[in-house]
């Protein structure tokens, strides 16, 4: 603000919270006055009546901060000299004459903003310009100073007037990102409004929103349109619609009782999924083959007009109410570029200490689209959020939660993507919770189909073969009761498996110079790309170390290639004694072979054949098996150079069985617990393969069941898994249903 004299002419530029410092320094002094002491609890509560958080308060009063964190009680005498005099009131020497405004009277004399445009004489600019320094807090240089510089000056006179805007958008600064996105959004529906010659509000843009009040009447009147609906996206089993027709009016009611019954909404779906072969490679450029199945998560999202976001949850006592504005959090970071953000110290701390907090999945989604659109300001929404996927259970219920996220601000905003570009910034998106995985969850759940299976591909994402789910047989689904949650360690694991398959791809390079420009991708380390002969494909992993150390790494990396690497071992902690490089590396290169065959013959009808994958491709997450003498014991998926040596060996010699895409390799992402259930379930007649869902280390598996076997399949594994542990059962029929999108009629 412009501080100006009696006979306002100005003579000075100060911050406003400086003029609060002054106001707050006088209350605090008038509160303690006549009191031989003062609570802290009390300063403190007076203190954020004006300053907004505790952080910011700390700033302006660093030392009052510390003492009222040490004790209870603070005496008058050391407020005072904590906080003295000097601190309530503004002083400044112009025309000869000493100016003291005190916090009243400096708020009297500030009624105009400095909008931070300056139009000097070049005697006055060279004049003030060498005048100013960084004897400041901040220890920074200002150009605000050269106000005071000249009103002070004792040897000349200057004119210093200020210069009225009419209309203050014309003249707009911004100090930080959020300020830019503001200044950027008018001048963005300015233009619109000058191009289409009227401006709309968000509700009027928008089409299909219907009141809370009345989706809820259609769905409880369970109208033909609706049903027609259940039946296109989940197909015609009565139960399953049944148990959505459920889940919609719980979210409904829901939202009226927490926002009222006039809120206009839009309602987005976001199923789980299930991917039947293709594990742990999609952030490879692999390839995987999934279903999107009848577990999904519902967002009831009501229109606003700022950029706030207020979620609530079915589910209240799991996950409490949350509340957040995208352009305070993006003043928080540190705005440059996505990926700088989201490895920066600032992003990091964050996700460190809100401890897996599910407000960081809607962050996820609003701050990946904010940094997309930078022209314009986007809108958040009031919510209520409806899950019904098994939490931490490898069935993707947190990227579920970012695509729903996603559908409805895109359509709230009226932004448009193509479905590619959709996938990547959901995927990206997720980066924000800390995981480093890829975009295949949500690119799933994008193009799931009912019915049918996705073969699909990444870099670029894509649909490569829709397959027709086979007819009479059922994916089961069962929860093992172990949770893979990703604020803990599940998340350290998780990342160091990602950067173990870069390690390899670096090696790779190194060893095989000749190569580097064709391996873009981990994908691209397979015979038909290098022209190689089948068993010389094992002639590229015995170059790799079975086991390696980052400094090993980096002793071999060119600058660029251990910058990079750096920047990928910050998301974990090294593991003890190294990375197991070739197990991992055999299990990538395997399990992309896996995927596509598993496709081929899926595809042929061969449904039998391509269940075996299922068991193989456990394996090589396996951590346990059981011995001769039925313990369990721990399971070696080392891949020694012996090992190696014989399946090249035997490869050369045409014999079939050591085709690499036949090899379980060793990934490890499994636990005791599961490697039970799936030695269980693959022990049942109908059970034609078994294996581990989603990421690992807890979570559901999955069984693929001939229908009529299925009794029997669910009576076995509770007498002899749930019952023997003391679990509940909780075993699932899955279907395939539609993908995600916003619900219309």
């Amino acid at each position: 603000s412009i501080v100006t004299d009696p006979h306002v002419t100005p003579i000075d530029i100060v911050e406003k919270p400086e003029i609060q410092k002054i106001i707050l320094s006088q209350r605090l002094l008038d509160l303690a006055k006549n009191l031989k002491k003062v609570s802290s609890h009390k300063l403190l509560m007076e203190i954020l009546r004006d300053i907004p958080s505790t952080e910011k308060a700390r700033i302006m009063f660093p030392e009052l901060l510390e003492r009222l964190e040490q004790s209870s009680y603070i005496s008058g005498e050391d407020l005072i000299q904590i906080i003295p005099e000097t601190m309530t009131f503004y002083t400044l020497t112009t025309d000869g004459k000493k100016l003291i405004y005190h916090g009243e009277e400096l708020e009297r004399f500030t009624t105009i903003s400095n909008a931070a445009v300056y139009l000097f004489t070049s005697d006055a600019f060279y004049t003030s310009i060498f005048k100013i320094t960084s004897d400041n807090a901040q220890n920074e240089e200002y150009l605000t100073d050269v106000v005071r510089i000249l009103s002070s000056d004792n040897k000349k006179e200057w004119k210093i007037i200020s210069v009225e805007v009419k209309d203050y958008h014309e003249v707009m600064a911004f100090n930080n990102p959020e300020e830019l996105l503001k200044i950027e959004d008018y001048y963005n529906r300015k233009e619109s409004r000058k191009n289409s010659c009227q401006h709309f509000t968000i509700k009027e843009q928008i089409s299909a929103v219907r009141s809370v009040e009345e989706w809820l009447r259609l769905f409880e009147a369970f109208a033909p349109d609706i049903r027609r609906l259940f039946t296109d996206i989940y197909g015609d089993n009565e139960d399953i619609i049944a148990e959505r027709h459920d889940a919609y009016i719980q979210a409904l009611r829901k939202f009226i009782r927490v926002y009222g019954k006039n809120s206009h909404v839009v309602i987005a779906r976001s199923p789980g999924r299930i991917n039947l072969m293709g594990r742990h490679i999609e952030h490879r450029g692999g390839y995987t083959n999934y279903i999107t199945i009848n577990r999904e998560m519902l967002l009831i999202a009501g229109m606003r007009e700022d950029d706030v976001i207020d979620i609530h949850n079915v589910d209240a006592k799991s996950f409490r109410p949350r509340h957040f504005s995208i352009g305070d959090e993006i003043s928080r970071l540190p705005w440059d570029e996505w990926l700088t953000m989201i490895n920066s110290d600032t992003v990091l701390d964050m996700i460190q200490s809100s401890h897996g907090d599910w407000s960081n999945y809607f962050k996820a989604a609003a701050l990946r689209l904010q940094e997309k659109c930078k022209s314009h300001i986007l809108h958040g929404f009031n919510g209520v959020l409806s899950g019904r996927i098994p939490l931490a259970a490898g069935l993707s219920s947190s990227s579920a939660v970012v695509v729903s996220a996603v559908e409805a601000m895109t359509y709230i905003n009226s932004l448009s993507f193509v479905p590619k570009e959709f996938v990547d910034l959901c995927g990206e998106g997720e980066w924000f919770v800390g995981t480093r995985g890829g975009s295949g969850d949500h690119a799933a759940m994008k193009f799931g189909e009912k019915n049918n299976i996705l073969h699909m591909g990444f870099y670029d994402v894509r649909v490569e073969d829709i397959i027709p789910f086979p007819a009479g047989y059922r994916l089961v689904v069962l929860q093992s009761h172990q949770y893979a949650r990703k604020s803990d360690d599940a998340m350290q694991i998780f990342n160091e498996k990602v950067a173990t398959y870069e390690i390899a791809h670096e090696i790779i390079k190194y060893r095989y110079p000749q190569f580097k420009e064709r391996l873009v991708y981990f994908r691209d380390i397979n015979v038909e790309n290098l022209e190689l002969k089948p068993y010389e494909i094992y002639d590229i992993l015995l170059s790799i170390p079975e086991r390696i150390t980052r400094d090993e790494l980096l002793a071999i990396l060119d600058n660029d290639a251990a910058e990079r690497m750096n920047r990928i071992f910050s998301s974990h902690n090294e593991p003890d004694g190294g990375y197991h490089v070739r197990s991992v590396a055999l299990y990538g290169l395997a399990e992309i072979g896996r995927a596509r065959e598993f496709a081929r013959l899926a595809k042929r009808g061969n449904i039998e054949e391509a269940a075996l994958l299922m068991n193989i491709s456990h394996d090589g997450d396996r951590v346990t098996r059981l011995d001769k003498h039925g313990n369990r014991v721990t399971y070696n998926n080392e891949a020694a150079d012996n090992y190696i040596r014989t399946l090249r060996k035997s490869l050369e010699k045409g014999d079939g069985s050591a085709n690499i895409h036949l090899q379980p390799g060793g990934y490890g992402c499994s636990t005791a617990i599961i490697d039970e259930m799936i030695d269980t379930a693959s022990g049942i007649e109908g059970v034609l393969g078994a294996q581990l869902s989603g990421a690992g280390l807890g979570g559901c598996i999955m069984a693929l069941v001939k229908d009529e076997y299925l009794d029997r399949f669910t009576t076995h594994m509770i007498e002899h898994f749930y019952k023997k542990h003391d679990l509940p059962s909780q075993i699932f029929l899955t279907t395939p249903i539609a993908g995600s999108g916003i619900v219309t009629l």
